[in-house]
């Protein structure tokens, strides 16, 4: 299915002014499939009608909208007060306020809502263009606005491949700082040396040369795909068995043996120094437990057997 344009106008950076068109990025329904509601009984589709609890459902023109400001109490307001509100749609122009470094705006306000913004027309390809390799090799991101469905959105644009890509963004007042978690973010534990040499060692044997994010799919989705196949041809699935659980070991152990499991590295020396140190403890503990036992057990065997009784 061929990509539809879901907006125009125009790109402006002070007195720059391109003419852009956007695209979504979201695949069609996210990739994912949508089950509805049946009647048990006749499979009918469920459906949800408006209703008043005294009146009974009320027509389409008895419907206001109301915000409840206290329990069982409500202001309502009018529709052409709600227009007066939105922002005029005919200013279609992405206005960029402010380029900043890919850092000062985490990606915990950035929401699903991405859109590849595209030149629109021939004359809008070479300052695209330079837009485009001009934010790249500063390494800078824009904050911009934009009206989008009759309200100003902030957005984020940044170079995608060869394209910009624009991202909606959250406010701050609708984002949780890790502030608001209180005393559990303040002490950071103290981390030993050995565990940290250990534990980059970890990370490094599983950081890749080329990371490649289309190896992973909707697991959930691909096996709902093969159930409802398979009832339509009149199939069932098996399920397949379940692993056995895997044996909780202590951070220092399993540390060891996940960098042991992920084979040596060139650069993680100093983990398998102290990885070495660690192991040849451990093996000098295990001899003088094994030694001690060994001898407690031939003072317990020197004893004389007891008579059996009837």
């Amino acid at each position: 299915m061929a990509a539809r344009v879901t907006w125009k106008g125009s790109l402006n950076v002070s007195l720059v002014s391109l003419a852009v068109k956007a695209y979504t990025a979201s695949a069609p329904e996210n990739g994912q499939l949508r089950l509805n509601q049946l009647h048990e009984a006749c499979h009918g589709p469920i459906k949800y009608e408006k209703t008043c609890p005294l009146h009974g459902p009320p027509s389409s023109d008895q419907i206001v909208m109301g915000y409840p400001y206290a329990p069982g109490q409500y202001v309502v307001v009018d529709p052409a007060e709600l227009d007066q509100l939105r922002s005029d749609e005919q200013k279609r122009a992405i206005r960029i306020d402010a380029f900043v470094t890919p850092e000062e705006v985490g990606c915990i306000y950035h929401s699903d809502r991405h859109y590849y913004l595209l030149p629109d027309g021939a004359m809008a390809r070479v300052p695209y263009a330079l837009l485009h390799r001009a934010m790249r090799n500063k390494r800078v991101y824009a904050v911009a606005e934009v009206v989008l469905s009759k309200r100003e959105q902030l957005v984020l644009i940044r170079p995608w491949e060869e394209l910009l890509l624009m991202t909606v963004l959250r406010y701050v007042s609708q984002v949780r700082l890790p502030s608001c978690l209180g005393e559990e973010t303040e002490r950071p534990p103290q981390i030993g040396e050995e565990e940290l040499a250990l534990a980059q060692a970890l990370v490094e044997r599983h950081t890749p040369g080329q990371f490649d994010l289309g190896q992973y799919q909707d697991q959930y989705t691909v096996k709902l795909k093969q159930l409802i196949e398979a009832k339509v041809n009149g199939h069932e699935l098996v399920a397949a068995p379940e692993s056995e659980p895997r044996q909780v070991l202590s951070l220092l152990d399993a540390l060891k043996a996940s960098v042991a499991e992920a084979g040596a590295s060139p650069t993680a020396n100093v983990a398998r120094g102290a990885l070495a140190k660690q192991l040849s403890r451990s093996a000098g503990k295990g001899r003088g437990s094994r030694t001690r036992g060994k001898k407690r057990s031939r003072r317990a065997g020197s004893g004389k057997p007891q008579k059996k009784t009837a």
